[in-house]
């Protein structure tokens, strides 16, 4: 089973740079039509792209991508839980598949979103516990959103909150871990310190934001020891998606392969030497 969970999750891994671009396209099940996703098809003009490794989708736009061919060499992770903003508690996020049924879907991998409390911890942990076999079962990977319900934890001590959380998952066997990009590049390195090693580590774009900012980020997370970057709305919302994919895929070497990269160049520019 290990052999095929590790296999499947290299679809999500790029040949060039070792790391993941993963575009999530879970929003529009929890918060609904919304700018850049507004129907199914507004994805399909860029979701080809050679530099996006592998999506996050429900069952219904994934179905969409595979009829009409705009998947057809990009891996794909089925989320299978979830609830909607019309909820009056949305960190219950209930099943909507099992592991048998991403399967039959054609997925590679699954996804969770679990927002812990202290409250539904235990709860988090059972519902993990029983995906956690059955993707066992079929040698799925599974990606979990890890997020911690504000209000409910001391703001002061969340990056170690956040490491135990982590230690806890990779204990549960899971193969990768989307975390809330983090304020600092400081704050980054504490999170990933020596845990790193252990679990694939891969940071969210979160709200739109300024394109800098997510060129920054991903080349600190990948600096840092991140395995790559799940970005949403900041592509899926992008007036060129196309533009920033490009700049993305190369952040994803990290700031000091670009360094690299960039001496290399000058120094075969004034030797008139072809780069290689």
């Amino acid at each position: 089973m290990e052999t095929g969970i590790i296999r499947r999750w290299q679809r999500f891994t790029n040949i060039a740079h070792g790391n993941s671009l993963i575009v999530p396209l879970d929003h529009g099940f929890t918060m609904g039509p919304i700018e850049g996703i507004s129907s199914f098809s507004e994805v399909d003009h860029w979701l080809r792209n050679p530099a996006i490794d592998g999506v996050i989708v429900h069952k219904g736009l994934m179905k969409h991508l595979v009829v009409n061919k705009v998947i057809k060499h990009t891996a794909v992770c089925l989320h299978i839980n979830g609830t909607s903003t019309l909820s009056s508690d949305v960190s219950e996020k209930p099943l909507l598949l099992d592991a048998e049924m991403a399967v039959r879907y054609g997925a590679d991998a699954i996804s969770l979103d679990l927002i812990f409390s202290p409250e539904n911890t235990a709860r988090n942990f059972a519902l993990l516990g029983t995906i956690v076999r059955q993707a066992n079962h079929y040698g799925l990977p599974i990606l979990v959103m890890l997020n911690l319900k504000e209000g409910t934890y001391d703001p002061a001590n969340l990056v170690n909150l956040q490491r135990q959380y982590i230690r806890s998952l990779c204990e549960l066997g899971v193969t990768t871990v989307k975390l809330k990009r983090p304020e600092s590049t400081e704050l980054m390195h504490n999170l990933l310190r020596g845990i790193c090693q252990d679990i694939n580590i891969v940071f969210a774009g979160g709200a739109y934001c300024n394109e800098q900012t997510i060129i920054d980020m991903t080349a600190a997370a990948i600096d840092a020891g991140a395995k790559g970057i799940c970005v949403g709305r900041n592509i899926f919302q992008h007036p060129r998606p196309e533009e920033l994919l490009r700049k993305l895929k190369s952040a994803l070497f990290g700031s000091t392969a670009k360094l690299q990269i960039s001496q290399r160049e000058q120094n075969n520019e004034f030797s008139g030497q072809p780069v290689l």
